[in-house]
């Protein structure tokens, strides 16, 4: 079931530069660490942005905030 998160909404929660989790496959467990390199934008009714490792874009769904640590 998709988050339904838009664009700017990602945007303001998730800046350029930040360190996430990429999920390959969405609803899999498995991850790695990267780091976004873009905004998202909008394609095909699909919220995307770029991060490192991966050529064009990955859909946010597979993204994965990393928690604080204290």
């Amino acid at each position: 079931m998709k988050r339904q998160i838009t664009a700017d909404q990602f945007n303001a929660q998730v800046p350029v530069g930040t360190r996430v989790k990429f999920h390959p496959i969405i609803g899999r467990p498995d991850y790695i660490y990267t780091t976004t390199r873009s905004e998202a934008w909008d394609m095909c009714g699909a919220v995307i942005v770029k991060v490192e490792g991966r050529a064009g874009g990955v859909d946010v769904e597979a993204i994965e905030m990393i928690e604080e640590q204290a």
